[in-house]
């Protein structure tokens, strides 16, 4: 543990917050961040070369293209200033039968490489807090009888009540070595129910691939902390 990081930490923050600083740096797993990648779709050709057993060379040659692909859209999210809320999408491609919702993870830094190679290699990380008072929040991983009451009872129809988000957060979760895998946990998800304007709620900090940094901080100038996720990798975070 970083020792003399924690103790700095714990002496941050006033009133009811002094100490919260100092709680996430003992707890590693924790996280005071939200992250949206994108996309899941420019990341498909990958998963394909990989199941095909493609050779390195065309790995690198692919993960070019997806890159290119991802960037297109930070630029579209740039010229809109926000993140558009949609309907998740199924491993087929189909939407599945929730609300329009932005997809967030409260991974720590050790599960951004993997959430990045999933969901694309460009992420924008908000503070929690501030996605909590907007209606942001976590996903329910519950198992199959639970969720068909939750889906017989609710409805994803009006998401303006706390039964109609409830159905709109909810998953169904199967451990390893109990039949079919339905286990998504590890991806920490959180949702929000509406659009995400900039003026409203502006990402602190911006994850990209090295190469294109400078343009990531050209178009986010308001935006500090440019953090190329190459170096996170080479680094063995």
């Amino acid at each position: 543990m970083p020792l003399i990081h924690t103790l700095a930490s714990y002496i941050k923050g006033d009133g009811e917050f002094s100490g919260l600083s100092g709680i996430q740096a003992d707890q590693r797993d924790f996280s005071p961040f939200l992250v949206h990648f994108t996309s899941y779709m420019s990341m498909e050709i990958l998963r394909r070369a990989i199941e095909l057993e493609a050779l390195p060379k065309d790995i690198h040659q692919l993960l070019s293209v997806a890159d290119n692909e991802s960037m297109n859209i930070v630029r579209r999210i740039s010229e809109s200033n926000s993140l558009l809320s949609s309907k998740p999408k199924n491993k087929d491609g189909t939407e599945q039968q929730i609300s329009k919702c932005i997809c967030f993870s409260e991974c720590n830094i050790s599960g951004i490489i993997s959430h990045a190679e999933r969901y694309g290699r460009f992420g924008f990380i908000f503070s929690k807090s501030v996605l909590f008072g907007l209606g942001c929040r976590p996903c329910l991983y519950v198992d199959e009888e639970i969720y068909t009451i939750i889906s017989k009872n609710f409805s994803s129809d009006d998401i303006t009540t706390p039964t109609g988000r409830l159905y709109s957060l909810a998953n169904i979760y199967t451990p390893p070595g109990h039949g079919k895998v339905q286990d998504f946990t590890h991806e920490r998800e959180w949702r929000l129910f509406q659009d995400l304007s900039f003026d409203v709620a502006s990402p602190i900090m911006l994850i990209t691939p090295s190469q294109y940094a400078s343009e990531v901080s050209r178009l986010f100038d308001s935006v500090d902390n440019i953090i190329p996720l190459n170096y996170l990798y080479q680094m063995g975070a």
